[in-house]
């Protein structure tokens, strides 16, 4: 279930920065795509619901389970702004820092804190390594080909996608 959310849900919101000229692909084969940013959504859904699941033992309870169908709601809408909000990109990283924490503070989960921050640093690393083989482009880089809201996108995908991703990858053992 985390890996087909990924292949589409995933590839859905990505399809926010393709189609408003925020990235492109190099070699798009379907939907200004490329044949292979399924898998890599697959696996990106499946690394954060690990995350939240190693994590969660940090937690004071669980995230209940419409809190984390709304935390995807709002890092969805999230998502759609770093594609077409018409502000500059330090205007979309505020966007994006103020959902991530807000998310953090209502969620009160430390799990989703500690996979934000894992998200934070290696996502944006992975994405230098895509440009560099020629994977893909941000249209409007600021550093190392990369707009400056993008950390802040991963970081907000912690609470955004894992409280949910994780109850599907690995339920909470039930309360005794």
């Amino acid at each position: 279930m985390v890996a087909l959310t990924g292949a589409t849900l995933g590839v859905a919101m990505d399809a926010f920065h393709t189609f408003s000229g925020t990235t492109r692909y190099l070699h798009p084969v379907l939907l200004q795509t490329a044949s292979w940013v399924p898998a890599l959504f697959a696996t990106a859904y499946l690394l954060t619901a690990f995350n939240f699941v190693q994590f969660r033992r940090f937690d004071r309870a669980p995230v209940p389970r419409t809190r984390a169908l709304i935390a995807v709601a709002v890092f969805t809408v999230v998502y759609f702004c770093t594609g077409f909000a018409p502000v500059a990109n330090t205007g979309k990283l505020l966007i994006c820092a103020t959902a991530g924490v807000a998310l953090l503070v209502w969620l009160r989960s430390r799990a989703a804190l500690f996979g934000a921050l894992i998200a934070m640093v290696v996502g944006p690393a992975f994405e230098i390594w895509l440009i560099s083989v020629g994977g893909f482009v941000h249209l409007q880089p600021d550093v190392l080909g990369l707009p400056v809201w993008l950390p802040g996108i991963y970081f907000a995908s912690g609470p955004g996608l894992g409280p949910l991703l994780g109850s599907w990858l690995a339920p909470e053992p039930a309360v005794r």
